[in-house]
Formats: C-alpha cells, sequence, structure tokens
C-alpha cells in the first residue's frame, strides 16, 4: 500500500471495501496521507466514502437565460449549485432560484479577487461561465466595458483554474460566425469563425484566450 510513505494505490479502490471503516487505523493513515497530499478536509473525503459529497457547480451570470437553465437544471441533480449575478433587477429568477436552494453571490467578472475567494470558500469543481456582455447593441455603446467582461474576465477565470484546478466551461455565441446566414448551416469545428462585431470579436477572443491556456 505505501512506498517511501507515498500511495502506491488508487484511493477510491480502498473505499469500496466494507470491512475498511473509520475507526480502522489503515483507513486513517490513508485519510492522512490523501489529506496531506491533496489539501481536502477530512470530513470532505468521510463523505466522500458514505456517497454524500455534492460536487459544487459555479454557474456566472444566473439571472442570464442560459445560467438560469443551467442553475435550474443543476439544481435538481447531485451538484450544491453556487451563482453570480452582476444585476439584482430580475426579481422572479431570483425567486426561482431560491426555491431550488441555488446560493446566490453578487460578483462581476472583473473582480479577480472576489471571484478568488469564491473558490477558496466553495472548493468549485467545475465553474460554467455564463455571464457577458451579451448583446451586440450594448457592446457598440459600450466597447471598453465588453472588452473588459468578455476577455480580461475570461483571463480572471484562466488564472484562477490555473490555481484551483476546476473544470471551466465557457459559453460562447453563434454570432462569432456572422458570414454564415443561412440558419440550417451545420457549424462543426472546422469552420472558420468570422466575427465582425465588438461582440462578437470580443467573444472569440475569449475562445482563444481559453484554447491557448491548454496548450
Amino acid at each position: 500500500i505505501l512506498k517511501d510513505n507515498k500511495f502506491s494505490i488508487k484511493l477510491h479502490d480502498y473505499f469500496k471495501f466494507k470491512e475498511i471503516k473509520k475507526s480502522n487505523n489503515l483507513y486513517n493513515l490513508i485519510l492522512k496521507m490523501y489529506y496531506k497530499e491533496k489539501k481536502m478536509p477530512l470530513n470532505h473525503l468521510i463523505m466522500i466514502r458514505e456517497n454524500k459529497w455534492k460536487k459544487k457547480i459555479l454557474i456566472l451570470g444566473s439571472f442570464g437565460h442560459i445560467g438560469y437553465s443551467l442553475s435550474k437544471h443543476f439544481s435538481s441533480k447531485n451538484y450544491e449549485v453556487i451563482t453570480t449575478y452582476n444585476k439584482s433587477n430580475n426579481k422572479k429568477i431570483f425567486s426561482l432560484l431560491k426555491k431550488v436552494k441555488v446560493k446566490f453571490i453578487k460578483c462581476n467578472l472583473k473582480d479577480k479577487v472576489k471571484l478568488k475567494k469564491i473558490f477558496q470558500k466553495f472548493n468549485i469543481h467545475t465553474c460554467v461561465c455564463a455571464a457577458a456582455v451579451s448583446h451586440d447593441s450594448i457592446a457598440k455603446i459600450f466597447p471598453e466595458k465588453t472588452i473588459d467582461v468578455n476577455c480580461y474576465g475570461i483571463q480572471n477565470l484562466i488564472d484562477l483554474q490555473n490555481k484551483f484546478k476546476f473544470k471551466l466551461i465557457n459559453i460562447s455565441t453563434g454570432s462569432v460566425f456572422q458570414d454564415i446566414k443561412n440558419s440550417k448551416f451545420k457549424i462543426t469545428e472546422e469552420v472558420i469563425p468570422t466575427p465582425k462585431s465588438v461582440y462578437s470579436s470580443t467573444k472569440r477572443l475569449g475562445e482563444i484566450l481559453i484554447a491557448n491556456s491548454h496548450e
């Protein structure tokens, strides 16, 4: 089991066996070593073994259509859902999500310090970014704000992902394919994006930033 005081097995293989109990010295030793290596609280490991653990998903932009739908969906699954919003003017969505026990935090993508605190506090497993300046008409009026949120905001998440090792899913837009006029045209990975507006260009840059971070 142990080699030079390090693991030579997968921890979850031992959790399968009922004879390994919390009071067992071997079990406690494995827990302590795993805690030391992975920096995870011991009570979290016990919850995993007893199947009481819920993965924590952070959904950024829960008051938008996609963010709201995802928050509602994952709250019905085995997830603890934490969401962020920037503007609190949609009382209907706030009320609906509150009924399904979703946690709300007011936070802007540009606020890296507050985002970091969220990841530190909740031990996020997956982050879905549905937050953005998402309308071309707004982007034209506020180009600097659009760049800040859609580009620098994404870079903030990439930096935090490198530190906290969560899964990052970014919601982009079909607007990056502005040369495609036929709505029935099938878009694949081979189709070259052709963003032409401020909005679509910033969303495309967000895609490139994420792609480059994994090279």
